[in-house]
């Protein structure tokens, strides 16, 4: 599709005008994959959605350059689309921006890492192997690169879901090597309670817990309210699998109230639902639901997909309750 370049320029100033415009109108706080402060995401009308993705797909047709508002504007639909559980469009959309990202390595990596991410995600665990994989080739001469962390991180993820524990260590640990070698604490942490989990899995419950002390360590260490929260709920979810449930209940009613402290309505929601989960096993069915009843509606606000899990357990625990009843 030919456009004069006057025109083409025009095009181009309306567009990002738009975007910006849809952007500030939906700024909400939905916190960033990548562990920074809250970053905007979309919770729109319908019809303001179906303009901005109409405005992207233009964009993707007719501009052969992308400029960086428009990596942005694929950030926030992707994570509109990804709380529906839906992958594929955005998987498209990233397809596109590779191709016209031929000059932006790290872009790129981006873009792939998303594909691989959301493979994963949805079950695709050899396409997200071969995507991570291939991203790890291209950067074979700079294996010390910062961004290569997250996708050890996440290859070590994928090989878990599929069972195969050595590789799903192996990966966890050259993650936390990079995230030790750049001082990121977050990542370090991140990748710190998932070897953790990996270990308490296999019954090492030793190598777990010094895992686990590394990773209180750095959380102490650093005055980072999110990554205390994260690191409180990550323990709350480890103890109520592995150890005594009163344990198990301090650290959820710790991560609640550091979730509620930070303005974190979406992670408090979650954090509050599988605290329901853990009492409704203990067999405290009234708290159980009552703690459901209150995520419920946070979640069903912001769409994702944990509101159906919700949902679905709500319904099954209030029926269980009615049985109850003499």
């Amino acid at each position: 599709m030919y456009i004069e370049p006057e025109v083409g320029a025009l095009m181009e100033s309306r567009y990002v005008v738009l975007a910006e415009c849809y952007l500030e109108m939906a700024e909400k706080n939905i916190p960033d994959l990548t562990g920074s402060r809250p970053v905007p995401a979309l919770i729109a009308l319908d019809t303001e959605m179906t303009n901005l993705i109409n405005l992207f797909n233009m964009v993707l047709a007719t501009e052969d350059e992308i400029g960086p508002v428009y990596y942005r504007l694929f950030d926030q639909l992707t994570v509109y689309f990804n709380r529906r559980g839906l992958y594929f469009q955005p998987q498209q959309w990233a397809i596109t921006l590779i191709e016209k990202a031929a000059n932006e390595t790290l872009i790129q990596v981006g873009l792939l890492n998303y594909i691989a991410a959301s493979a994963s995600s949805s079950g695709q665990f050899e396409h997200a192997l071969t995507v991570y994989h291939f991203i790890l080739e291209e950067f074979r001469e700079r294996p010390q690169h910062p961004g290569l962390g997250v996708i050890h991180h996440n290859l070590s993820l994928t090989y878990w879901r599929t069972g195969d524990v050595t590789a799903a260590i192996q990966q966890g640990e050259q993650a936390l090597h990079l995230e030790l070698h750049h001082e990121h604490p977050r990542g370090i942490v991140m990748a710190l309670i998932h070897l953790a989990h990996i270990h308490y899995q296999q019954g090492e419950v030793k190598k777990a817990f010094g895992y686990l002390h590394r990773a209180a360590s750095i959380v102490e260490q650093h005055d980072d309210a999110y990554l205390e929260a994260y690191f409180t709920s990550q323990m709350a979810y480890l103890t109520a699998e592995y150890a005594d449930p009163d344990k198990t209940e301090s650290f959820f009613q710790r991560a609640l109230r550091l979730w509620q402290t930070i303005d974190e309505p979406i992670l408090l929601a979650e954090t509050r639902f599988n605290y329901a989960a853990f009492l409704y096993a203990l067999g405290q069915l009234q708290s159980a639901i009552r703690l459901a009843q209150e995520s419920l509606p946070i979640l069903e606000q912001a769409e994702t997909d944990r509101a159906t899990v919700v949902r679905e357990a709500l319904e099954l625990w209030q029926a269980e309750f009615i049985n109850l009843k003499p």
